[in-house]
């Protein structure tokens, strides 16, 4: 059996479904991904690790419930191996098996909400979530409960895909009241406002996200068009990298944003003639945006840090001179700088 839980494993990889789309949203409108277990997703990367590893659980596990056939939790773990096995069917009957000798097991009921989804009944799958939460909750320490905080945000993830936003919303607050520092139920609550036209609480979700996860991709990304909205090319080129940088095989949108920029020499020869005019907040613009074009461009990068030093930006300037430093370890100019930057911090 893998090191991490069905539910675990579910938590992961509908995270990484999710943010694999959501860099398209706002080029191609709200594509939701299918966030909860996907069996196949997790069917593939457990098959990425061992061929046989899911074959071998569903054997062993399979012998476990033959010998102790009134177990409910051994039906669940069957259930969820051949979930992991792309045995589908099978993981419905084992749950159903589980449900009969323990109703309402949270466990059974968050399998078959996985399944749901995985097949896109959603109706199905919100019915289940409920039920998981109504169970959990009356638990004294159900705060405490990780699971219901997981149901929250599985159901907030289905009511995004039906596109009831104010649902979606509601339930992934709750979610977060459980789970203050979770950076993909910010994400989803700041689609939910995006797609409900509350752009202030979009942008203060995103923002909060990005505090939580300073690298998500599909959030970097959608932070780069807010600030390439607001005028700030240089904030949104660096945004779009970082997107770009973080982004899964085969996400072209940041890439095709940075391109819109133009190329890194253009700006980078931009940035010399305005340090030359002594226009230094324009000369440290043009450079971050090379930079970010071209991370390798060391030239850029010493632009920047001396026009965010000219520019009263101390710790900015020390951050680009030390980026400087990991292409040139033996930079004399980045050294001195990063060396009288401290002396003066201190």
């Amino acid at each position: 059996m893998p090191d991490m839980t069905f539910e675990e494993i579910s938590r992961a990889n509908g995270r990484t479904r999710w943010l694999d789309s959501a860099i398209k949203m706002s080029v191609v409108g709200l594509v939701l991904a299918l966030i909860a277990l996907a069996a196949l997703v997790v069917t593939f990367e457990i098959r990425e690790r061992s061929s046989s590893l899911s074959a071998r659980a569903v054997a062993n596990l399979s012998e476990a419930v033959r010998q102790d056939p009134n177990n409910a939790r051994v039906r669940i773990l069957l259930a969820d191996a051949f979930s992991a096995d792309g045995r589908l069917r099978d993981a419905y009957e084992q749950y159903q098996a589980a449900l009969t000798l323990s109703p309402d097991d949270p466990g059974a009921l968050a399998g078959l909400a996985n399944l749901a989804m995985a097949q896109d009944d959603w109706r199905t799958a919100e019915s289940y979530w409920l039920k998981i939460i109504e169970v959990l909750s009356v638990n004294p320490m159900a705060a405490q409960d990780a699971r219901l905080e997981k149901a929250y945000f599985y159901l907030g993830t289905t009511y995004m895909e039906l596109k009831e936003y104010e649902d979606a919303a509601r339930t992934l607050k709750e979610a977060l009241r459980l789970k203050r520092d979770a950076s993909d139920t910010h994400f989803l609550l700041a689609v939910a406002y995006r797609e409900m036209g509350l752009d202030v609480k979009f942008r203060e979700e995103l923002e909060i996200t990005l505090m939580f996860d300073p690298r998500m991709p599909d959030a970097t990304y959608e932070y780069a068009l807010l600030l390439l909205a607001d005028g700030d090319t240089a904030g949104a080129a660096e945004y779009f990298r970082l997107s770009a940088d973080g982004a899964p095989s085969g996400v072209k949108e940041p890439f095709e944003e940075l391109a819109k920029l133009g190329s890194p020499e253009d700006h980078l020869s931009k940035a010399q003639q305005a340090e030359e005019a002594g226009d230094f907040a324009a000369a440290l613009s043009e450079a971050r945006i090379s930079a970010a074009l071209d991370p390798a461009e060391t030239e850029a990068i010493r632009i920047a840090a001396r026009m965010f030093e000219k520019t009263g930006e101390p710790q900015s300037a020390k951050g680009a001179w030390e980026k400087l430093t990991e292409i040139e370890p033996k930079d004399e100019e980045a050294i001195a700088a990063i060396a009288r930057l401290q002396k003066e911090a201190e």
